[in-house]
This record gives C-alpha cells, structure tokens and sequence, in this order.
C-alpha cells in the first residue's frame, strides 16, 4: 500500500469494479518530489545512454581496440548476450521501477505499464541465455566450451532464476484474480524486496560480466616504474576498451538515480490518514463513504 497526500493507494489488479471506486477517489500516481523527478529523467538518461554503450561495444568489428566483433546469430552469436541481458535485467528494470513514479497515468495505467515493460525485459533476457548457451554448444555458434565455468556465470544464473520466480509470482499475485485475492496484500512488500535485491543483483552481474570478457587485455602500456598517473596512458587504451568500462559506471548511475526515485521518502507535508478514513474493498484502499455508496 502506499500513501499519497489524500489518498491511500492500492496495489491490487486494476478489475472494473477497482477501477469505479478508484476513479470515484480521484486515483492518482505515486507522489514524487522535484528532487526525484530531476533523478527519474537522469535514470532515463543514464539507462538509455548504457544500452547504447552496450550496443556499441558488442556491435564494434575490431576486436584489436576491444570491441567483441559485430553482430552476426550464427558467427557472433554470444554478442547478442551483453545486449540482451543488460537490455532487459537493467536498462528495461530500470523504467518498470520507475513506471509508478514517472508517469502521470494514475496507478492502474502505470501498472499495466510496469508489467509490460517487465514482460519485454522476460523476452530479452530468454533472447540473451539462448545466445549465451548456444554459443558454448554449438559448433556453428561458436563452438563447443564449457557452460557455468565462471562466477559471472553462476551468479547470473541465480539472479535470472529470481528475475523468472519474480515475474511469476507477480502475475500470480497482481493479476491472476482467484490468487490475488488471496496474497496480493502479502505479497506487495516481498514483490519489492526482490524486485530490488535482482535489479541489483542484475547490476552486479553484469559488472563481472565485463571484467571477464575484458580481462588484463586492457593494458595500454608495458610499466617499468610506479604508475602514478593513470590518466596519462588512458588516452593509449582501445576505443572498445574505453566503452566497454564506461558502460559500468553508467549502470550504477541509472541504478543510483532510479532507486532515489523510487523509494519512498517520508512525507513533510502529507496529513496522516486517520483510521477511520478508508476500508479495504477486494484489495483496493478507498474512502469509507465512497466504499459505502458503491
């Protein structure tokens, strides 16, 4: 549930008999303060900003400047796999969390919004294992290598599985009216723990992901004395490489700038609500005297 300045707002499905008694109270979206939407546009920003970094560096043909070597299903098949992956866990995750807050369309709209952007992030995140897997068990796509041999490898295993268990649940919970009923009020903080603990955890994986693939190739310089200044050598470093370690700290300012806009901050200028002031009807949170009169 979540608590707006009039208004206690409900998480439950939007269902038509919802959606009469909210629009009789004058639903609305979560409320946002100037500071979070300045930082709901600079997640958009850096989000976007990544997916083109990624794009980028996967999609480059030289592989001597770090680039991975172009887009190609059946010669380049793995490259398909950074783009999909941070597409869909981190870029595509990153507007769902913020679908509540930023868009204006009131909390129905906003949630069929957060679960279609959800469900594209499912496809792409299929899309980028078939390539990863693939690309380790097929000759033609790559060749035959081991599967799961890294850290990156088993950690992004256990974040997609939670990603998988999570959308599940979610439709289950939010959407699916004989289960809603039942636990959408119990599920709604759970269904934010690890909607957050997986975005996270997406973002870590994704890090190792491109230290793996990057390794020590990087190196623009053999060294005979103390590196002091590292800055100097960095314009020697390969085009790909430079992308390649941009696109991490652009994650974790998209990451960084999202969750500031989406936590909820306690309220300065919100009056309480008194207890006597709503009734829970199928989940939805109105006004006692609007509930009454429906």
């Amino acid at each position: 549930l979540r608590y707006g300045p009039n208004l206690l707002l409900s998480t439950s499905s939007c269902t038509p008999s919802s959606s009469k008694i909210m629009s009789n109270s004058n639903e609305k979206s979560k409320p946002i303060s100037s500071v979070q939407r300045v930082a709901s546009w600079l997640a958009h920003i850096f989000a976007l900003t990544s997916l083109g970094l990624v794009i980028a560096w996967a999609g480059g043909t030289d592989k001597a400047q770090g680039y991975l070597g172009g887009f190609n299903w059946t010669n380049n098949t793995f490259n398909f796999h950074p783009v999909m992956m941070v597409g869909g866990l981190l870029v595509v995750g990153t507007e769902g969390m913020l679908a509540y807050r930023f868009w204006p369309f009131g909390h129905c709209m906003n949630k069929i919004i957060h679960g279609c952007l959800h469900t594209i992030g499912l496809v792409m995140v299929i899309v980028g294992l078939i390539a990863a897997f693939l690309s380790h068990n097929s000759v033609t796509h790559g060749g035959m290598k081991p599967n799961l041999y890294t850290a990156h490898g088993f950690v992004g295993i256990f974040v997609v599985t939670l990603f998988f268990f999570q959308y599940i649940m979610g439709i289950s919970a939010f959407v699916v009216p004989a289960i809603r009923t039942k636990i959408a009020s119990a599920w709604v903080p759970l269904h934010r723990f690890l909607g957050t603990f997986c975005y996270f955890g997406a973002l870590m994986a994704a890090g190792m992901g491109i230290a793996e693939k990057t390794g020590f190739n990087a190196s623009p310089a053999t060294y005979v004395q103390p590196d002091i200044n590292p800055a100097l050598h960095y314009k020697e470093m390969g085009a790909g490489y430079k992308i390649a370690f941009g696109l991490p700290i652009t994650l974790l300012f998209a990451a960084f700038f999202a969750t500031f806009a989406a936590y909820d901050f306690p309220s300065t200028d919100s009056k309480p609500v008194k207890d006597n002031t709503s009734v829970e009807d199928g989940g939805d949170v109105v006004p006692v005297e609007e509930a009454k009169a429906e």
